[in-house]
């Protein structure tokens, strides 16, 4: 990833705060968007052979990097909600579609375990879905309280869990009259098993292509709300 010591806003235009850090903003004569995380950096600290630099289909893109007058900018693509966002607003994941999050989510993990670039916080904050239904994991977030790493596939029960609204106890009094076998042995075998292993299991089977969320993902476009306006150089044309 390119690493620039000059002042990003010569090159992006400011759209959007989406929250305390990040902002969508424009770029190629407002044709594309990215997103900008702002935070402080000492230059002689920042990363530069890490995870940052991972490409994959399911880690989101970091293109390039500003450092300018102790800060550290970087510009990622941008993907639509978080597996937080969902679960918050009611929008739980169906059996097979829990499947197909957590069938790309251990491709992402089970590639850079290959590459031993290092690992990733795991939890519905940095879990991202596209509109399009691909899912990518956000490598860049630290861990806060109770969120797991990509470095322990147990990690992967207590996001299997929110996603099936249950927890270990409520998982045990409904068992199969609400899910069905493969899911309740995948829970419990993140306990013990290898990423190949659960990889492999019965329960990702065929789970089906990006297209499997479009349900999902239409719904959350529009139950999802945030207080987001955009910035003053649009807001005549938004009228806001």
């Amino acid at each position: 990833m390119p690493i620039y010591h000059c002042n990003p806003w010569d090159f992006y235009k400011p759209f959007l705060t989406l929250d305390e850090e990040r902002m969508l903003v424009l770029c190629n004569h407002n044709t594309i968007a990215r997103v900008i995380r702002t935070g402080p950096c000492p230059i002689s600290t920042f990363p530069r052979n890490n995870i940052f630099q991972v490409q994959h289909r399911n880690f989101i893109d970091y293109y390039e990097a500003y450092l300018f007058k102790g800060q550290l900018f970087t510009v990622s693509e941008n993907i639509d909600f978080s597996l937080k966002e969902m679960l918050e607003n009611g929008l739980y994941p169906t059996e097979r579609e829990i499947a197909y999050i957590i069938g790309q989510i251990l491709a992402g993990i089970r590639f850079i375990e290959c590459r031993r670039v290092g690992d990733s916080t795991l939890s519905g904050r940095t879990v991202r879905i596209s509109r399009e239904g691909k899912v990518k994991i956000d490598p860049t977030l630290d861990p806060i309280d109770g969120e797991g790493s990509s470095a322990d596939v147990s990690s992967l029960r207590p996001l299997m869990l929110s996603m099936m609204n249950e927890t270990q106890e409520t998982l045990k009094a409904t068992g199969v009259r609400s899910w069905s076998h493969e899911v309740i042995d995948f829970v419990e075998a993140t306990s013990w098993a290898t990423t190949e292993e659960l990889f492999e299991h019965t329960f990702l089977t065929n789970p089906g292509g990006s297209e499997t969320l479009v349900a999902l993902c239409e719904v959350s476009s529009f139950m999802i709300k945030r207080d987001v306006k955009p910035l003053e150089a649009f807001s005549e044309r938004f009228n806001v």
